[in-house]
Protein backbone atom coordinates (compact mmCIF):
# COMPACT_ATOMS: atom_id res chain seq x y z
CA UNK A 1 0.00 0.00 0.00
CA UNK A 2 1.17 3.47 -1.06
CA UNK A 3 1.59 5.98 1.95
CA UNK A 4 -0.74 8.23 2.23
CA UNK A 5 0.27 11.70 0.71
CA UNK A 6 0.82 14.72 3.23
CA UNK A 7 -1.50 17.68 3.71
CA UNK A 8 -0.73 20.87 1.97
CA UNK A 9 0.15 22.44 4.90
CA UNK A 10 2.47 19.72 5.96
CA UNK A 11 4.67 19.58 2.83
CA UNK A 12 8.19 20.05 3.02
CA UNK A 13 8.40 20.16 6.47
CA UNK A 14 10.87 17.78 8.16
CA UNK A 15 9.59 14.17 8.94
CA UNK A 16 7.01 13.48 11.28
CA UNK A 17 6.40 16.92 11.57
CA UNK A 18 2.67 18.38 10.94
CA UNK A 19 0.82 21.52 11.54
CA UNK A 20 -2.69 21.35 13.51
CA UNK A 21 -4.07 23.63 15.80
CA UNK A 22 -2.37 26.54 14.92
CA UNK A 23 1.17 24.93 16.17
CA UNK A 24 3.83 22.83 14.62
CA UNK A 25 3.58 19.40 16.31
CA UNK A 26 6.36 16.11 15.99
CA UNK A 27 5.17 12.53 16.07
CA UNK A 28 7.41 11.24 18.12
CA UNK A 29 8.99 7.23 17.11
CA UNK A 30 8.36 5.17 20.30
CA UNK A 31 11.61 4.54 20.48
CA UNK A 32 12.93 8.52 21.21
CA UNK A 33 9.62 9.18 23.73
CA UNK A 34 12.00 9.22 26.61
CA UNK A 35 13.69 12.38 24.90
CA UNK A 36 10.67 14.11 24.52
CA UNK A 37 9.03 13.63 28.18
CA UNK A 38 7.19 10.91 26.90
CA UNK A 39 4.76 12.19 24.78
CA UNK A 40 3.70 10.59 21.34
CA UNK A 41 2.76 14.01 19.94
CA UNK A 42 5.14 17.02 21.07
CA UNK A 43 4.32 20.64 20.69
CA UNK A 44 7.14 22.58 19.58
CA UNK A 45 5.72 25.90 18.61
CA UNK A 46 3.40 28.39 16.84
CA UNK A 47 6.15 29.60 14.35
CA UNK A 48 8.69 27.68 12.60
CA UNK A 49 11.82 29.13 14.16
CA UNK A 50 10.40 28.29 17.12
CA UNK A 51 9.82 24.58 16.36
CA UNK A 52 13.02 24.02 15.21
CA UNK A 53 14.87 25.62 18.03
CA UNK A 54 12.29 23.61 20.21
CA UNK A 55 13.53 20.01 17.85
CA UNK A 56 17.08 21.31 17.76
CA UNK A 57 18.14 21.49 21.70
CA UNK A 58 16.11 17.67 21.78
CA UNK A 59 17.32 15.87 18.32
CA UNK A 60 20.72 14.40 18.26
CA UNK A 61 22.25 13.96 14.99
CA UNK A 62 23.33 10.35 14.92
CA UNK A 63 25.76 9.05 12.22
CA UNK A 64 26.86 10.65 8.71
CA UNK A 65 23.87 12.98 6.81
CA UNK A 66 23.40 10.80 3.92
CA UNK A 67 20.31 12.55 2.22
CA UNK A 68 19.51 16.08 1.42
CA UNK A 69 16.02 15.96 3.80
CA UNK A 70 18.74 15.87 6.31
CA UNK A 71 20.79 18.22 5.17
CA UNK A 72 18.06 20.22 4.99
CA UNK A 73 16.94 19.65 8.39
CA UNK A 74 20.37 20.25 10.41
CA UNK A 75 20.43 23.70 8.27
CA UNK A 76 17.07 24.73 9.68
CA UNK A 77 18.08 23.68 13.35
CA UNK A 78 21.57 25.18 13.41
CA UNK A 79 21.76 27.53 10.71
CA UNK A 80 18.56 29.79 10.31
CA UNK A 81 17.86 30.24 13.40
CA UNK A 82 20.42 32.52 14.10
CA UNK A 83 19.22 34.84 10.90
CA UNK A 84 17.31 37.72 10.49
CA UNK A 85 13.43 37.46 11.07
CA UNK A 86 12.81 38.28 7.22
CA UNK A 87 15.96 36.20 6.05
CA UNK A 88 14.54 32.95 8.09
CA UNK A 89 11.02 33.29 6.39
CA UNK A 90 12.47 33.05 3.08
CA UNK A 91 15.16 30.53 4.07
CA UNK A 92 12.15 28.54 5.52
CA UNK A 93 10.02 28.63 2.10
CA UNK A 94 13.06 27.98 0.09
CA UNK A 95 14.16 24.65 2.39
CA UNK A 96 10.21 23.50 1.70
CA UNK A 97 10.83 23.72 -1.69
CA UNK A 98 14.04 22.30 -1.28
CA UNK A 99 13.23 19.70 0.60
CA UNK A 100 10.00 18.51 -1.99
CA UNK A 101 12.52 18.58 -4.86
CA UNK A 102 15.28 16.51 -3.66
CA UNK A 103 14.34 15.05 -0.46
CA UNK A 104 15.76 11.21 0.03
CA UNK A 105 18.70 12.34 -3.03
CA UNK A 106 21.92 11.50 -1.63
CA UNK A 107 23.84 14.48 -1.12
CA UNK A 108 27.21 13.56 -2.72
CA UNK A 109 24.56 12.68 -5.90
CA UNK A 110 23.61 15.93 -6.86
CA UNK A 111 25.29 17.48 -9.70
CA UNK A 112 24.97 20.91 -11.54
CA UNK A 113 22.53 19.56 -14.25
CA UNK A 114 20.25 18.52 -11.42
CA UNK A 115 20.36 22.10 -9.76
CA UNK A 116 19.95 23.64 -13.05
CA UNK A 117 16.59 21.18 -13.60
CA UNK A 118 15.69 22.37 -10.13
CA UNK A 119 15.94 26.15 -10.84
CA UNK A 120 14.42 26.04 -14.27
CA UNK A 121 11.57 24.09 -12.79
CA UNK A 122 11.12 26.88 -9.50
CA UNK A 123 11.38 29.73 -12.30
CA UNK A 124 8.76 28.52 -14.57
CA UNK A 125 5.63 26.95 -11.47
CA UNK A 126 7.02 29.94 -9.13
CA UNK A 127 8.99 32.56 -10.14
CA UNK A 128 12.45 33.31 -11.24
CA UNK A 129 13.02 35.64 -8.26
CA UNK A 130 12.50 32.60 -5.99
CA UNK A 131 14.29 30.26 -7.97
CA UNK A 132 17.62 32.64 -7.17
CA UNK A 133 16.40 32.51 -3.57
CA UNK A 134 16.84 29.34 -3.45
CA UNK A 135 19.71 28.91 -5.29
CA UNK A 136 21.55 30.82 -2.68
CA UNK A 137 20.04 28.43 0.04
CA UNK A 138 21.35 25.69 -1.74
CA UNK A 139 24.86 27.35 -2.06
CA UNK A 140 25.07 27.61 1.44
CA UNK A 141 23.63 24.27 2.20
CA UNK A 142 25.88 22.87 0.23
CA UNK A 143 28.56 24.73 1.79
CA UNK A 144 27.94 23.21 5.40
CA UNK A 145 26.94 19.76 3.96
CA UNK A 146 31.00 20.18 3.07
CA UNK A 147 31.51 21.44 6.61
CA UNK A 148 29.52 18.32 8.04
CA UNK A 149 31.11 15.83 6.07
CA UNK A 150 28.03 15.25 4.29
CA UNK A 151 29.84 15.65 0.94
CA UNK A 152 33.29 16.75 -1.22
CA UNK A 153 32.92 19.08 -3.75
CA UNK A 154 30.82 22.14 -4.37
CA UNK A 155 28.81 21.88 -7.54
CA UNK A 156 28.10 25.12 -7.49
CA UNK A 157 31.11 27.29 -6.81
CA UNK A 158 33.53 28.47 -9.90
CA UNK A 159 29.89 29.64 -11.94
CA UNK A 160 29.03 26.14 -12.52
CA UNK A 161 25.58 26.81 -11.74
CA UNK A 162 24.50 31.08 -12.41
CA UNK A 163 21.31 32.59 -11.45
CA UNK A 164 18.83 33.95 -13.40
CA UNK A 165 19.44 37.28 -14.66
CA UNK A 166 17.11 39.92 -12.72
CA UNK A 167 16.50 43.53 -13.99
CA UNK A 168 17.68 45.73 -10.34
CA UNK A 169 14.89 47.81 -9.10
CA UNK A 170 15.07 51.51 -10.44
CA UNK A 171 12.07 53.28 -8.96
CA UNK A 172 13.04 56.69 -8.06
CA UNK A 173 10.60 58.68 -5.57
CA UNK A 174 10.70 62.05 -6.30
CA UNK A 175 10.42 64.87 -3.98
CA UNK A 176 7.51 66.39 -5.70
CA UNK A 177 6.02 62.63 -5.30
CA UNK A 178 6.71 62.27 -1.67
CA UNK A 179 5.13 65.88 -0.38
CA UNK A 180 2.21 64.44 -2.60
CA UNK A 181 1.81 60.99 -1.28
CA UNK A 182 2.71 62.00 2.17
CA UNK A 183 -0.45 64.79 1.40
CA UNK A 184 -2.43 61.84 1.49
CA UNK A 185 -1.34 60.62 5.35
CA UNK A 186 -2.33 61.13 8.46
CA UNK A 187 0.21 62.98 10.54
CA UNK A 188 1.73 59.93 12.39
CA UNK A 189 2.09 57.84 9.00
CA UNK A 190 3.87 61.42 7.56
CA UNK A 191 6.26 61.25 10.45
CA UNK A 192 7.46 58.01 9.27
CA UNK A 193 7.91 58.81 5.85
CA UNK A 194 10.00 61.32 6.90
CA UNK A 195 12.21 59.19 9.49
CA UNK A 196 12.45 56.46 6.90
CA UNK A 197 13.66 59.16 4.25
CA UNK A 198 16.14 61.33 6.43
CA UNK A 199 17.78 58.50 8.24
CA UNK A 200 17.36 55.75 5.05
CA UNK A 201 16.84 52.87 7.00
CA UNK A 202 14.87 49.91 6.51
CA UNK A 203 11.16 48.80 8.03
CA UNK A 204 11.72 46.74 10.54
CA UNK A 205 14.33 49.18 11.90
CA UNK A 206 12.37 52.05 12.25
CA UNK A 207 8.99 50.32 13.36
CA UNK A 208 11.43 48.80 16.60
CA UNK A 209 12.49 51.93 17.83
CA UNK A 210 11.91 52.71 21.16
CA UNK A 211 12.73 56.08 23.70
CA UNK A 212 15.77 54.09 24.69
CA UNK A 213 17.25 54.88 21.38
CA UNK A 214 17.23 57.92 21.56
CA UNK A 215 20.33 59.06 22.85
CA UNK A 216 22.23 62.14 23.55
CA UNK A 217 23.80 61.85 20.09
CA UNK A 218 21.79 61.03 17.90
CA UNK A 219 19.08 57.80 17.02
CA UNK A 220 20.85 54.25 17.95
CA UNK A 221 20.34 51.57 15.50
CA UNK A 222 20.80 47.68 15.22
CA UNK A 223 21.68 46.80 11.29
CA UNK A 224 18.69 43.94 10.98
CA UNK A 225 21.25 42.57 8.38
CA UNK A 226 24.29 42.14 9.93
CA UNK A 227 24.16 41.40 13.62
CA UNK A 228 26.33 42.85 16.20
CA UNK A 229 26.40 46.11 14.26
CA UNK A 230 25.33 49.23 16.32
CA UNK A 231 25.42 52.39 14.78
CA UNK A 232 23.78 55.97 15.59
CA UNK A 233 22.09 58.25 13.34
CA UNK A 234 23.69 61.76 14.62
CA UNK A 235 20.73 65.01 15.54
CA UNK A 236 20.33 67.50 12.98
CA UNK A 237 17.79 70.17 13.29
CA UNK A 238 15.75 68.36 11.09
CA UNK A 239 16.09 64.89 12.13
CA UNK A 240 15.02 66.34 16.04
CA UNK A 241 11.97 67.97 14.96
CA UNK A 242 11.30 64.59 13.35
CA UNK A 243 11.10 63.13 16.41
CA UNK A 244 10.21 66.01 18.74
CA UNK A 245 7.33 65.51 16.49
CA UNK A 246 7.05 61.66 16.91
CA UNK A 247 7.00 61.57 20.76
CA UNK A 248 4.20 64.92 20.41
CA UNK A 249 1.41 62.88 19.17
CA UNK A 250 -1.16 62.53 21.41
CA UNK A 251 -1.76 58.71 22.70
CA UNK A 252 -4.23 57.76 25.21
CA UNK A 253 -1.27 54.95 26.61
CA UNK A 254 2.40 55.31 27.54
CA UNK A 255 3.64 53.07 25.54
CA UNK A 256 7.68 52.35 24.71
CA UNK A 257 8.15 51.87 20.76
CA UNK A 258 7.72 55.46 18.77
CA UNK A 259 5.33 53.53 16.66
CA UNK A 260 2.53 51.68 18.21
CA UNK A 261 -0.85 50.79 17.89
CA UNK A 262 -3.63 51.98 19.69
CA UNK A 263 -3.15 49.44 22.37
CA UNK A 264 0.25 50.77 22.54
CA UNK A 265 1.50 47.30 21.09
CA UNK A 266 4.41 47.73 18.53
CA UNK A 267 3.58 47.21 14.85
CA UNK A 268 6.35 44.47 14.49
CA UNK A 269 6.02 41.29 16.07
CA UNK A 270 8.70 39.32 17.59
CA UNK A 271 9.68 36.93 14.66
CA UNK A 272 10.12 40.25 12.38
CA UNK A 273 6.28 40.33 10.45
CA UNK A 274 4.46 43.71 10.72
CA UNK A 275 0.83 42.66 9.00
CA UNK A 276 -0.75 45.55 10.56
CA UNK A 277 1.29 47.80 9.60
CA UNK A 278 1.39 46.54 5.81
CA UNK A 279 -2.41 46.60 5.62
CA UNK A 280 -2.23 50.38 6.44
CA UNK A 281 0.56 51.00 3.80
CA UNK A 282 -1.21 49.16 0.95
CA UNK A 283 -4.48 50.45 1.90
CA UNK A 284 -3.00 54.63 1.10
CA UNK A 285 -1.19 53.12 -1.23
CA UNK A 286 -3.64 51.95 -3.28
CA UNK A 287 -5.10 55.09 -2.91
CA UNK A 288 -2.53 56.75 -4.41
CA UNK A 289 -2.38 54.22 -7.35
CA UNK A 290 -6.15 54.74 -7.99
CA UNK A 291 -5.50 58.40 -8.92
CA UNK A 292 -3.05 57.46 -11.60
CA UNK A 293 -0.01 57.53 -9.62
CA UNK A 294 3.07 55.24 -9.57
CA UNK A 295 2.95 52.57 -6.78
CA UNK A 296 6.31 52.71 -4.79
CA UNK A 297 7.32 50.69 -1.28
CA UNK A 298 8.77 51.73 1.67
CA UNK A 299 11.95 50.50 0.86
CA UNK A 300 11.91 52.41 -2.08
CA UNK A 301 12.19 55.33 -0.05
CA UNK A 302 15.68 54.16 1.47
CA UNK A 303 16.79 53.82 -2.59
CA UNK A 304 15.72 57.70 -2.16
CA UNK A 305 17.84 58.39 0.22
CA UNK A 306 20.85 56.49 -1.37
CA UNK A 307 20.06 58.24 -4.65
CA UNK A 308 20.36 62.09 -3.28
CA UNK A 309 23.66 61.83 -1.32
CA UNK A 310 26.98 61.48 -2.65
CA UNK A 311 28.46 57.45 -3.15
CA UNK A 312 30.39 57.81 -0.10
CA UNK A 313 27.70 59.36 2.30
CA UNK A 314 25.22 56.88 0.97
CA UNK A 315 27.30 53.74 1.70
CA UNK A 316 28.19 54.79 5.11
CA UNK A 317 24.48 55.35 5.94
CA UNK A 318 23.27 52.31 4.64
CA UNK A 319 25.94 50.65 6.15
CA UNK A 320 27.13 48.30 3.17
CA UNK A 321 30.27 46.89 3.13
CA UNK A 322 31.05 47.64 -0.17
CA UNK A 323 30.25 50.98 -2.66
CA UNK A 324 29.64 48.77 -5.45
CA UNK A 325 26.33 47.20 -3.70
CA UNK A 326 25.38 50.73 -3.18
CA UNK A 327 25.49 51.71 -6.26
CA UNK A 328 23.91 48.24 -7.82
CA UNK A 329 20.94 48.67 -6.05
CA UNK A 330 19.99 52.04 -4.32
CA UNK A 331 21.44 54.78 -6.89
CA UNK A 332 18.71 54.88 -9.08
CA UNK A 333 18.45 58.80 -9.79
CA UNK A 334 20.15 59.59 -13.04
CA UNK A 335 23.56 61.96 -14.12
CA UNK A 336 22.79 65.58 -14.17
CA UNK A 337 25.05 66.47 -17.68
CA UNK A 338 25.95 70.39 -17.19
CA UNK A 339 26.84 71.34 -21.16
Amino acid sequence: MSPKPRKKENSGLPKNWRFKHGAYYYRVPPGERHRWDGKSDFRLGATLSEAHITYGKRQEFAGALQSMAQVCDRYALEVVPFKAPATQRSNQYSLRRIRYAFGDNPVQAIKPVHIYQYRDHIGRTESKKKANLDLEVLSHLFTKAIEWGAREGHPMTGRQVVKFPMKARDRYVTDAELIAFAATLPVKWQLLVSLAVWTGRRKSELLNLTRADLTEEGIAFSNSKRKGDRFTVAWTDELRGIVEAILSLQSKVSAMHLFHTRMGQPYIKPDGTASGFDAIWQRYMKKWETAGNERFTLHDLRAKRASDLTLEQAQELLRHTTAGMTQRTYRRKGDVVKL
